[in-house]
Formats: C-alpha cells, structure tokens, sequence
C-alpha cells in the first residue's frame, strides 16, 4: 500500500490525465519485451516485438431482416464498421498477430483480434482510476480462445502506484490485475490470473500471468527493453 503522501503526489499528477497517456497508441511506435513462460517444469525465453500502426477500420457483416421482401425470414447482409488502431506482435520473428483497440472514455477495449475482423463483442482491458481513487470493470460475454468464441468472465481493478523506474527515470504509473474465467466446453474451466503496469508516455512496462487449465500452471513474466516512439514532424 503506498502512503498518503505518495498516494496525494501521484493523484496531482493524474489529475486531467486520459487512458492514452498510460496506454499511448501512437503510430509508429515499436515496443520490444523479452518474456518467460513457466510451464510443465520447463522454461521457454522469447523476444515479443509490438508495432502500433496506424488507425484503420475494420468490420464484421450481420444478417438482418430485409425490409424490401414480404417474407420476414429474408435476410440481406449488413456491414457493420468501427475505427480502431492495430498493434502487430511477433514472437522471436514469426508472422505478426493483430489486436485491435479502442478508447471509450476511461475505458481500453479490445474490439478486434483477427487481422481486419471486427468482434461481436469487444470487451474491456482497462479501466483508467481517476485521482486516488481505484477504477473496476466487469465483462461477461464471448472472448476468442485459441480461435474459437468462449464464455468469459473478466473482472478487473486498476489503481494508482508508486513511480516506475525505466532506463533510471522513474514515471507515474498505474497497475492493475485482472481475472479471466473461461468455459472452454465439456465442463473445462480455464482461469488467467493477471498484472501489468503501465508507465505515463510509454505504455505496458511490465506484464505477468498466471494459467490454470486443471492441474496445469502456467506462469509469464514480461518486461519491457526498448521502445522507440517515433518524434513529432
């Protein structure tokens, strides 16, 4: 717990603040993170390199009742759109994965996880606390596990930390953990168990997890290395 006084400094600080400063979308901008995952009593190292590209929209189509026809069971496809910002990640070289985000307010959602496919549901990752205060989202809705829709419940909090030291300067920062419970079918409950901090000005700083699947655990540790933001024209 951080004291009072602490707690007052970075209030001040956040004061006016907005999701983007703590989760900057900048275009351009490349993130490298090293990371390890624990699992089945072997350890695997990788290097993580993320890319923010440029806003772009995506979209899903949706079959609707055609007013034209008589028979209400005729359908006509409807293109549904939204504009998003992509950021590309790839894993010790290999062919880069899509997540698409948006921010709604205080609020980080992820509204796309295929390469221009638009989700049903998007579905929140962080809320942003406002002064001293700690900020809670809940969803309950489909997330794609392993290609494939899954009922999940996520449960999150996000609150104001002491200052993070990054390359020997410290930054304002928040932190906030997250729980995802997933129905995977057959009475198969997956749990996900999660941290991340996220520095003012650069984003995602550190990153770890815990999996449950059964009797297996898996653990990942993240940390940032290097991050190039490319300068104002």
């Amino acid at each position: 717990m951080i004291t009072s006084l602490f707690a007052t400094v970075l209030a001040n600080a956040l004061v006016g603040q907005t999701p983007e400063a703590y989760f900057p979308l900048v275009a351009g901008t490349v993130r490298i993170y090293e990371q390890e995952v624990n699992s089945g009593g072997k350890k695997y190292k990788s290097r993580i390199i993320e890319t923010v590209q440029g806003e772009t929209t995506i979209k899903r189509f949706e079959m609707v009742p055609d007013p034209t026809e008589l028979d209400p069971t005729n359908e006509k496809k409807v293109w549904i759109e939204e504009k998003a910002i992509p950021v590309t990640s790839s894993v010790d070289g290999n062919d880069p994965e899509y997540t698409y985000y948006k921010t709604v307010g205080d609020r980080v959602f992820i509204v796309g996880t295929a390469q221009g496919e638009l989700l049903i549901q998007a579905f929140p990752i962080l809320a942003f606390p406002k002064n001293d205060d700690r900020s809670t989202w809940l969803y309950s809705g489909n997330v794609t596990v392993m290609g494939a829709p899954a009922p999940t419940l996520i449960e999150g909090e996000a609150y104001i930390r002491k200052a993070y030291k990054y390359k020997n300067k410290e930054y304002p920062a928040i932190e906030s953990k997250a729980t995802y419970k997933f129905q995977l079918g057959g009475g198969i409950e997956a749990l996900s168990e999660q941290t991340s901090i996220y520095a003012k000005g650069i984003g995602l700083v550190e990153f770890s997890e815990t999996g449950r699947l059964g009797k297996e655990v898996t653990k990942v540790q993240r940390r940032l290395v290097q991050i190039d933001i490319p300068t104002a024209p």
